[in-house]
């Protein structure tokens, strides 16, 4: 049995995988570092996985694959098709199912078909209209918008869901205001909101909580009007406070698997970058490693048992503890180069802005 104040591994809800390190596209605020290069996974690494897969206790039915990049569909649908068939049978058995996150400057109504006949749930990555969108950017440092416009008009053609995610450089109101209403008029079956982070080599502007605070006061204002569209973080905070604000669960283990098989675990913006003091982030490959015994020895992995060291100090010290239940691993290793740390910058912004500019609303 476990004390009052322990703190255990996080489950696995889900695997990350890594399809290509390249990305047709050059955003400002981009942390991978091999978007230049296309390395492409083998039909052999998906095959390792999948059969890894079939061996663990997931947390969650269906887990879900979650083919992320660099961008997926630059491997094309041919290739696509090969990785995800080695999945099929754990798909057929309602153990897992595949999403996808792409830029939308690919999809056509071939890719729309695809994603019909595998039974893809689309995430896509837009910032708003042109005015917001402005860091993402071809390679030739050209405006994305109409291309992502047509590819989100196809996605509306097949019937097929559109679940955004945008990242936000200048949180002010009238950026809140914008983003909701291009949402809205865009029929978005959802938004997610990620304030940008510093990762990798990119460092995030600096924004002061007040200005966060505003951003998320206006996003619940202009969605309280119009509540069309389901705002990933403003039914975080609502589900909280229906739930007495009580401490929510930890956050998932999900291993990411990248094109060669290796694994990091906590956050896919470890693969393939510099993990400082804790000289690598990967833990394994499976081509040569069982992942469930990966999963089982992560508590002994410095990083994640400094991770779990850092939530531990959270939950002793924070109030906000019981609405982020400790922050992202990701944060506190690239904003301080430890991951056995608290309090960040963007837990201020994303997590602590958010709850008081809720209590403001109500």
């Amino acid at each position: 049995m476990h004390g009052e104040n322990d703190i255990c591994l996080p489950p696995v809800e889900g695997i990350i995988v890594q399809p290509t390190t390249a990305c047709n596209l050059d955003c400002s605020y981009c942390y991978l570092p091999y978007r230049n290069k296309r390395h492409t996974m083998s039909v052999g690494v998906a095959e390792a996985l999948a059969k890894q897969i079939s061996q663990l206790q997931l947390a969650t039915m269906p887990a879900h694959i979650i083919w992320h990049g660099g961008e997926p569909l630059t491997v094309g649908r041919e290739r696509l098709a090969a990785l995800m068939e080695p999945f099929r049978t754990l798909v057929d058995q309602g153990r897992v199912a595949h999403s996808l996150q792409t830029n939308a400057t690919l999809i056509n109504e071939d890719w729309c078909q695809f994603f019909a006949d595998w039974n893809v749930h689309v995430g896509v990555s837009i910032d708003g209209p042109p005015m917001l969108n402005r860091n993402r950017l071809t390679r030739g440092g050209a405006s994305t918008d109409e291309v992502v416009l047509r590819g989100l008009n196809a996605l509306r053609r097949y019937g097929l869901p559109i679940h955004a995610i945008a990242v936000v450089t200048d949180p002010s109101a009238e950026t809140a205001r914008l983003l909701y209403r291009f949402a809205r008029d865009n029929n978005f079956s959802s938004l997610g909101v990620n304030l940008a982070e510093t990762e990798g080599h990119y460092k995030a502007p600096l924004v002061c909580p007040a200005t966060a605070s505003e951003f998320w006061l206006a996003l619940l204002e202009v969605w309280r009007a119009d509540p069309a569209v389901r705002v990933r973080e403003i039914a975080r905070v609502i589900g909280w406070v229906a739930a007495g604000r009580v401490h929510r669960s930890g956050h998932a283990l999900n291993p990411t698997v990248d094109y060669q098989g290796n694994v990091v675990l906590l956050s896919p913006e470890f693969q393939n970058q510099e993990a400082g003091q804790y000289g690598s982030f990967v833990v394994g490959n499976v081509l040569q490693d069982a992942l469930n015994e990966i999963i089982e020895s992560a508590g002994a992995v410095r990083y994640v048992s400094d991770y779990l060291s850092g939530i531990r100090r959270c939950k002793a010290i924070c109030s906000y503890f019981s609405f982020c239940g400790g922050g992202e691993a990701s944060n506190k290793f690239f904003e301080t180069g430890s991951i056995n740390t608290t309090e960040t910058v963007y837990c201020r912004n994303a997590k602590q802005g958010l709850v008081a500019a809720f209590d403001q609303f109500c």
